[in-house]
């Protein structure tokens, strides 16, 4: 599958037993299923911290005016749910698969103020 926000290939992650796919060397989002997002509801606070530890491209902007299609369906485009400019972060998702997309970059960026863990 391919990253609906820059297109790049997602890699496939492993974190506690959950499958994610990540857009690492891209812009960083996640996708999950929505068995993946039931999974998550049983783990332990803290367990997804290397989600916000994606190696990113430098230099790679998504534009928050383009739908995004879902990278599952392939032709249902994503319902955003969440965007908030202040934060860099954006949450969508498809109504035909029922999966979610997390454009994660903001919320990274808050784990670290000057190098280190907040």
């Amino acid at each position: 599958m391919h990253c609906p926000a820059c297109k790049n290939a997602l890699t496939k992650i492993i974190i506690t037993n959950v499958q994610i796919l990540a857009c690492e060397y891209g812009c960083g989002g996640l996708w999950f299923s929505q068995s993946q997002v039931k999974m998550l509801e049983n783990l332990k606070p803290g367990l997804g911290m290397p989600l916000l530890k994606i190696k990113r491209a430098d230099g790679i902007k998504v534009y928050r005016g383009v739908e995004h299609i879902c990278p599952y369906c392939k032709t249902t485009l994503l319902f955003r749910h969440f965007f908030s400019k202040e934060l860099d972060t954006e949450v969508n998702q498809c109504a035909k698969c029922g999966g979610f997309w997390f454009d994660v970059a903001g919320f990274s960026k808050t784990q670290t103020m000057n190098g280190q863990q907040k």
